[in-house]
């Protein structure tokens, strides 16, 4: 029996295209983490072109919202009050997706409510 399991479709190939421009990228850059972009660039890659811009617009827009709102966590974490206790400030920051989550409904931009909620752990925890 033959098997498929090395077969390249054009999606494939255009995706591992995508992680290795982020790794060449970042190579080129350095000193940085192509971590999230190789992550970008697989979630964005779609059948077609048109489809392909709109997951990408969707996203930039979702990490523009999330990237403000961890941003605006992390300066009130730095320069008014930071829960001592790791475990209470895991669930603050938890609770903290809600009002995100409810923003994107409220702006009609549900589609992009995974990836606002995306930028907020890592921007919160640096």
């Amino acid at each position: 029996m033959k098997s498929d399991f090395l077969r390249v479709g054009w999606r494939t190939g255009k995706t591992v295209i995508a992680v290795f421009l982020c790794f060449l990228i970042d190579t080129v850059r350095g000193n940085s983490i192509p971590f999230y972009a190789a992550i970008a660039a697989i979630s964005c890659i779609q059948k077609n072109i048109d489809d392909s811009l709109k997951i990408a617009l969707t996203r930039e827009i979702a990490t523009i919202i999330g990237g403000i709102f961890g941003m605006a966590v992390l300066f009130f974490e730095r320069e008014v009050y930071c829960i001592p206790n790791d475990v209470l400030r895991y669930l603050a920051l938890s609770l903290l997706l809600v009002p995100l989550i409810n923003f994107s409904v409220l702006i009609k931009h549900e589609n992009g409510r995974f990836k606002e909620s995306v930028e907020i752990p890592p921007l919160s925890l640096t």
